[in-house]
């Protein structure tokens, strides 16, 4: 395919047909087509100016979202590959990070420039254009890689789900540190469709941008919260699309109710897999159907995944290693008679709490090294709003609860943080000696 950049060519565009109309508004910068473009050619050049190369790697850090989104496209306009941290990660969680991502730049994304003299863009569909962490399945977090491709052939299909158009409005609650995040915005400029980024969680402020918005990308847990503002001030939305957590038929029912008309198109996905399933007609308890693009297999109650929207792999120590052609996250599930799939839950070592997924034994060697501590085992607890929540028992009993939870604040981030803590004398173990992790979710239920 011709180097047309993951969404530069269609940047361009828009911004010669319709140069005045909005296109991004985080709260604190509101850009037109044209302006984005302008800032886009502008970082670009200020990073080839820096030596900035295809295939070399960047973080970026600091900036609204939309400073972010116009380094973000600077970077794949060159061929090179961004980052994005989080400024709510710890010192301790960004090391490991680096270390697996060596970036060849760190890029302050708050110090933006506009130019309008063109620039050619470079690479083509296999070109590596982001860097994402995911914590994983296996210990601390990982470092994915993602060409093009992945993006462009999903792309298609939340089109599809959405009905996305250049008349819309898309609202995205999520940080662009996460794929979700980023991948809404990246796909509301390739369709042409505004975006409106809310980074930081509020029910008032996102029902305030839900009266402009037409899409919105939101979990379980915001819906529950913005539903009882809904059934007093109904949002304009034509459709919603969730994930991040199952979502309740009960409270499906009730937005359907607060917002008339609204669709709600629920979805199954991951960082590395991106679009497995959505449902829209399916069963309730299940998470719909995979488009034609994606095979699943059921190996051992484990769902794998192939389809041309895979992550390309991962970073270790800055070294690439590819991704095989079926790809499996711990997700347990089954295909019924008609096809849609029912995800039985996460690998045991995996929480996914209110969307974000938390490895547990990235937690548990944080809190192993606290103060007072022998051994500490995490678990998910249900919960209504988040799905799950992270929960730690640690021993010994005697163990001082609030230095171990002082500790864990400096060295988690606040979604990783448990929110439930049980001091014992023992740890229960399997006959075998390993931790009996259904037995510790009972004793804190």
């Amino acid at each position: 395919m011709k180097a047309d950049g993951l969404v530069g060519a269609d940047l361009r565009r828009h911004a010669e047909l319709r140069p005045d109309a909005f296109a991004l508004d985080d709260g604190q910068v509101r850009v037109t087509w044209s302006e984005l473009l302008e800032r886009v050619l502008g970082a670009a050049r200020e990073l080839r100016w820096r030596g900035v190369r295809p295939g070399d790697r960047l973080a970026l850090e600091g900036g609204s979202p939309t400073q972010t989104v116009t380094w973000f496209l600077a970077a794949d306009w060159l061929g090179a590959a961004a980052l994005v941290t989080d400024p709510l990660w710890s010192a301790a969680e960004r090391r490991p990070i680096d270390r697996a991502a060596r970036p060849s730049y760190v890029i302050d994304a708050s110090q933006t420039r506009a130019s309008t003299r063109p620039l050619s863009i470079t690479g083509d569909d296999e070109t590596l254009f982001y860097l994402g962490t995911t914590s994983g399945s296996t210990g601390g977090p990982k470092v994915f890689t993602r060409t093009r491709r992945s993006w462009h052939r999903t792309f298609p299909a939340f089109t599809d789900l959405t009905g996305l158009s250049t008349e819309d409005v898309v609202l995205t609650a999520g940080r662009m540190s996460t794929s979700g995040g980023l991948f809404a915005v990246m796909h509301a400029i390739s369709a042409g469709a505004g975006s409106l980024i809310l980074p930081d969680w509020s029910p008032t402020k996102a029902a305030a941008l839900a009266r402009e918005a037409t899409v919105a990308h939101l979990i379980p847990a915001m819906l529950n919260a913005l539903e009882p503002i809904w059934r007093q001030d109904p949002a304009g939305l034509h459709t919603i699309l969730t994930v991040g957590a199952k979502l309740d038929s009960d409270l499906a029912v009730r937005v359907e109710k607060a917002l008339p008309g609204c669709r709600i198109v629920e979805y199954y996905g991951s960082s590395e897999q991106s679009l497995i399933s959505a449902r829209t007609t399916e069963p309730p308890h299940s998470v719909g159907t995979p488009p034609s693009n994606v095979d699943i297999e059921i190996r051992d109650g484990e769902v794998f995944v192939r389809s041309d929207m895979l992550f390309a792999g991962y970073l270790s120590d800055g070294v690439h290693a590819e991704a095989g052609d079926w790809v499996s996250v711990g997700d347990h599930g089954i295909l019924d008679a008609s096809g849609a799939l029912i995800i039985h839950g996460r690998g045991a070592t995996v929480v996914v709490s209110g969307g974000t997924k938390v490895c547990a034994e990235e937690v548990e060697a944080v809190l192993r090294n606290a103060p007072g501590v022998t051994e500490a085992v995490v678990v998910g607890l249900p919960h209504p709003r988040l799905g799950q929540v992270v929960a730690a028992v640690l021993q010994p009993a005697s163990v001082d609860r609030r230095a171990v939870r002082a500790y864990a604040a400096d060295r988690l981030s606040p979604g990783k943080r448990p929110r439930r803590w049980l001091p014992v004398d023992r740890i229960p173990l399997t006959a075998s000696g390993k931790v009996a992790r259904a037995a510790v979710a009972e004793m804190l239920s």
